[in-house]
């Protein structure tokens, strides 16, 4: 599950934006891949604050809400 997602999260973005962006690759990648870090960062954060305050299982459902509300939010 873990593989699916981040070949979905992170290699068709970065795919598409290179096709996007043909003349700056490198820079357009750099951005993704930074993005994609910082999201990690934020995330764990979030969820380090969650898990003390509500366990680990409502964390889980609460970040995919999130997730879902975020997703569904930027297809639109």
């Amino acid at each position: 599950m873990a593989g699916v997602g981040i070949g979905f999260g992170y290699i068709v973005p970065i795919a598409t934006l290179v096709k996007w962006f043909p003349d700056k690759r490198g820079f357009i990648t750099g951005v993704a891949v930074a993005g994609f870090g910082a999201g990690a960062v934020l995330t764990a954060l979030i969820a380090r604050q969650l898990v003390t305050q509500v366990d680990v299982f409502p964390t889980f459902a609460i970040l995919g809400i999130v997730y879902l509300v975020m997703v569904v939010g930027a297809g639109s």
